[in-house]
């Protein structure tokens, strides 16, 4: 008898439709009669055609321990990234699962309606998609669970269109090869094709969370490019496939798909920290596109007039800084000997009550990169770990604050951030780092304090940012080699948002005494980004290649997991681009 709509099914649930159909099993939109609400029930039947008694036996057994696993992961409180199983009834002619109802389809109906409108899925989109999936898997590797099946036509949407995880019929768990272990396996792995990973493709072994990684970056690949990239050459990158993907998500990308397991992304929690971190990234700098589009005409109309007024200003306040500090000089000359006058660090007077500290970096060598016998977190742009000699020079001790940049804002005629009320500083956020400020903003500010105390202010080469923050020993955070903990930086589920500066020291300070640079906000370099520089980068000085397309950060910020954090690690980004988790900090020469 066919299951049709109004079908009462064990006057529990009332069939509404049709979802779905196989050999086997048939898929049902239905309503729980007791609560009135919207189920999918699985359901297999004795009187299938061509369902055999020992065929209904392995399926049954299969919907049994998917049952069972479910109701393992809704014992507390259930993750809203995995699709929920509520209910199984088994007996000898019928066997069902109540699972939730999914009410925005597919993953793969979504990404063939991007194929039939010869479109491809925003990068935007794509990223946060992965990141949902990936957090659904850290659930079950926390639960030592393998998936084996991530694919799209496993995510499914609710009705809010975020992500979840469907389909733990192939699941591997511990103690056992798969839910299916004991069934039918005509493959030393089961899974599907263009999805699994080589280690599952290939072997019997018992599989780790990296297996699970490989086919989510094969279906991320096939989000942002429309392609399935098991189809094309070995080593394709996606970013040679889209024009609009960024250094940062092609490289996260091939890490995700690299061919052994110990060298990809390790699990779904790594995965999700990795992805929200370039989501941030890449949202942000979409958000500020269209803003600053609708603002650049009017910005240029004012801007011959008020880089006039810029100069006339900065000239007033440089020579009144220079008469100043004639004065400062020439007290010091009279009240200390040569060795005294030599000060371990500066402070400049940007406008009344408003000043900015830099600390001195004496000259000499140091160890730049990082070490991959030392630090396991050590990424290929990092290396070679080399030997770098600096010149002696004076850097911030703190980030830029929101009150310095007020000062610069007003003085300048300059354009507030956009976060900002008009020229008004969030409540509250006087002495927090300035944050939605490009490169080229950040840079002209320097040249602003430099005006201001009659020298040339500047940002920091990643080499002198590098160094003022590690030391000379190779450390990997600027307080040593231990992990990051709330005491010593703002990192990823730290504080949610931007902290004063200073507010870690001295604990988390580097070795110079410079506050926040591990945390808190990403910070320019002046340079721009070449991957492999450091196998061909100068032993002396070195300033970055002479042009490019990005510009680095460094440092990590409030948003950022443990591996952005460390002092080593570099982050490119379009230099015109920006968002609330970066800002810089000022560099200048020794003399003044």
């Amino acid at each position: 008898m066919p299951y049709d709509p109004g079908y009462p099914l064990l006057d529990k649930y009332r069939i509404e439709k049709t979802l779905g159909q196989g050999a086997f099993a048939e898929v049902f939109l239905v309503t729980h009669l007791r609560l009135n609400v919207p189920r999918v029930v699985k359901v297999l039947r004795r009187d299938a055609p061509g369902m055999g008694s020992r065929d209904y036996a392995e399926i049954q057994a299969r919907f049994l321990l998917e049952g069972q696993l479910g109701a393992r992961l809704n014992k507390t409180k259930p993750n809203p990234r995995l699709l929920q199983i509520y209910d199984s009834y088994i007996d000898e002619n019928l066997s069902l699962l109540e699972m939730e109802y999914a009410a925005g389809g597919s993953l793969a109906q979504r990404i063939q309606n991007h194929r039939d409108q010869d479109q491809l899925m925003p990068v935007e989109e794509a990223l946060r998609v992965a990141a949902e999936v990936a957090e659904g898997l850290a659930a079950l590797h926390a639960l030592g669970i393998v998936h084996r099946d991530v694919k799209p036509a496993n995510i499914l949407f609710d009705e809010e269109g975020h992500a979840r995880l469907a389909d733990l019929g192939l699941a591997q768990v511990p103690g056992g090869g798969s839910q299916r272990s004991q069934l039918s396996e005509p493959k030393p792995q089961p899974g599907t094709p263009g999805y699994m990973s080589p280690e599952q493709e290939n072997s019997g072994a018992y599989l780790t969370p990296a297996s699970d990684i490989y086919s989510l970056g094969a279906t991320l690949f096939e989000m942002l490019t429309g392609r399935v990239q098991r189809s094309l050459r070995p080593g394709t990158r996606a970013a040679s496939l889209r024009a609009d993907l960024t250094v940062v998500v092609d490289d996260l990308l091939a890490r995700m798909l690299a061919k052994m397991p110990e060298e990809r992304v390790w699990d779904g929690d790594e995965a999700a920290g990795l992805l929200r971190e370039v989501l941030d990234v890449n949202s942000g700098a979409a958000r500020l596109r269209k803003e600053k589009e609708a603002e650049e005409e009017k910005q240029r109309q004012a801007e011959a007039q008020a880089r006039l007024q810029v100069e006339e200003y900065a000239r007033k306040v440089a020579e009144e800084a220079r008469q100043r500090k004639e004065k400062e000089l020439a007290e010091q000359a009279r009240r200390q000997t040569e060795e005294e006058r030599k000060p371990r660090g500066l402070i400049i007077e940007l406008a009344p009550g408003v000043t900015m500290e830099f600390v001195r970096v004496p000259a000499g060598e140091f160890l730049m990169g990082s070490d991959p016998k030392k630090d396991n977190l050590a990424r290929g742009n990092e290396q070679p770990q080399h030997k770098v000699t600096l010149d002696e020079y004076l850097i911030g001790k703190y980030p830029v604050t929101n009150r310095q940049y007020q000062a610069f804002v007003q003085a300048a005629g300059r354009k507030s951030p956009q976060h900002w009320s008009g020229n008004k500083i969030p409540a509250g956020k006087d002495n927090h780092p300035v944050v939605c400020v490009s490169w080229q903003e950040a840079s002209d500010f320097c040249a602003w304090a430099g005006k201001i105390s009659g020298s040339r202010v500047r940002l920091p080469s990643e080499a002198e940012w590098e160094k003022a923050a590690r030391g000379t020993d190779g450390r990997i955070y600027p307080w040593g080699d231990q992990a990051p903990d709330a005491q010593r930086c703002n990192f990823k589920g730290n504080v949610g948002d931007t902290t004063p500066v200073g507010q870690y020291s001295p604990q988390g300070d580097s070795p110079y005494g410079c506050a926040d640079m591990a945390g808190n906000v990403y910070e320019w370099a002046a340079d721009w980004f070449d991957e492999s520089y450091y196998a061909k980068s100068p032993a002396s000085n070195p300033n970055g290649p002479a042009s490019g397309k990005w510009r680095v950060l460094r440092g990590g910020s409030w948003y950022s997991y443990v591996s952005s954090v460390r002092s080593a690690y570099r982050i490119v980004v379009d230099p015109s681009k920006s968002n609330d988790g970066v800002g810089f900090r000022c560099a200048r020469s020794p003399s003044f």
